[in-house]
């Protein structure tokens, strides 16, 4: 059995020698960054061949007058935005912390009207005590 197996994989290996190789696949059309790393002189070409979506791009940015300085102030913009947002929530946490002191101190206004309620009765019932003696 051992050389009937043997033999078998013997022809296998024989008739596998003579099949055609294998194309390669050409990846830098996946991966653009691939170009040129077998034939250096294939890659300065394509990397030299621009876009045309991007030169369309090009000249709508052009055309629309919209250069370097503006997308510039359009990132300031946007920091100071998100900076003034941020003080916003700060704005609100002090907000809240304003309410709670507010409900404290009414609370203390209403504890010191209670106290002086209670003071004057007690002292009424002093007065009363000192008169009946």
């Amino acid at each position: 059995m051992l050389t009937i197996g043997l033999l078998t994989e013997a022809i296998i290996f024989f008739f596998s020698a003579f099949e055609p190789l294998n194309e390669e696949t050409d990846w830098s059309l996946v991966y653009p960054e691939l170009a040129g790393m077998h034939d250096p002189s294939q890659g300065r070409d394509k990397k030299k061949k621009i876009d045309p979506v991007s030169q369309a791009l090009d000249k709508m940015l052009s055309d629309a007058k919209i250069g370097p300085d503006l997308i510039a102030s359009l990132g300031t913009g946007l920091k100071s935005l998100g900076d003034n947002t941020a003080k916003m929530a700060d704005l609100s946490d002090a907000s809240v912390a304003t309410n709670d002191y507010v409900k404290n101190v009414n609370a203390a206004t209403k504890s010191v009207t209670e106290l002086s309620g209670s003071y004057q009765k007690a002292a009424q019932a002093m007065a009363s005590l000192s008169t009946a003696k």
